[in-house]
């Protein structure tokens, strides 16, 4: 029941969704006791977790939005009052681990961070509730629909930023303020990817013998 006019945008939202879920899949395999595992820190689980629950909302939305005689008001309404559910016990939890671990140091900008995302998540996935509410009772409304295709870009804009968050990316002076990661360590190195200091022994290592076999030609001529 969504008007003709937004198929080809729902159906692009849908297929750059599930092309973004399997990257993040590919992205949490590199390290996955890293991210997903029992020593895993709550921070960085959390950042997984908002990441993939942003995705699947905007992915699950957008492909209900192309079922023939189906109002997507509902699925909206399912889908966005459970992601607030999700989002306030998983954001609560982290709220709670890291003001008592920076509570001593007197650390709140790790705090203020964890709370600005929750703010803007469940914001998003409460007005997009609100917004399948009113398709629900006006299933043919261009207004309605609109806010929620331009409310899937949000989405979406959360999901990658938490993900490319998750990769360690860098960003500019307001993704630092609101990435929870930053008072994090550094992620492990890529497996197979030699650090650098070794790669710089190893130069080293290989120059001698050339100076040596140098030093012997020579000594002949002498």
């Amino acid at each position: 029941m969504t008007p003709e006019i937004f198929a080809n945008y729902f159906l692009a939202s849908a297929g750059a969704g599930g092309a973004l879920i399997g990257l993040l899949f590919v992205a949490v395999s590199i390290h996955p006791e890293y991210t997903l595992g029992g020593d895993a820190h709550p921070v960085r689980r959390g950042v997984a977790s908002g990441a993939f629950t942003a995705l699947t909302n905007a992915f699950f939305v957008s492909m209900s939005a192309l079922i023939p005689l189906t109002n997507v008001g509902g699925i909206a309404i399912v889908v966005g009052v459970l992601d607030v559910i999700i989002t306030v016990q998983l954001g609560l939890d982290l709220l709670r681990r890291t003001r008592s671990a920076h509570a001593r140091s007197g650390r709140w900008g790790a705090v203020a961070r964890v709370t600005a995302t929750l703010i803007v998540s469940v914001a998003l996935y409460g007005y997009e509730a609100a917004i399948g509410v009113g398709l629900l009772l006006h299933p043919r409304d261009m207004g309605l629909t609109l806010s929620l295709a331009e409310l899937l870009l949000g989405v979406y804009a959360v999901g990658l930023a938490r993900a490319w968050e998750l990769l360690g990316g860098p960003g500019g002076m307001i993704a630092r303020l609101l990435n929870p990661l930053q008072d994090l360590e550094a992620p492990p190195p890529t497996p197979g990817a030699a650090p650098a200091d070794e790669g710089a022994r190893a130069v080293k290592v290989d120059a001698r013998p050339t100076n040596a076999l140098t030093t012997d030609s020579r000594s002949p001529g002498v």
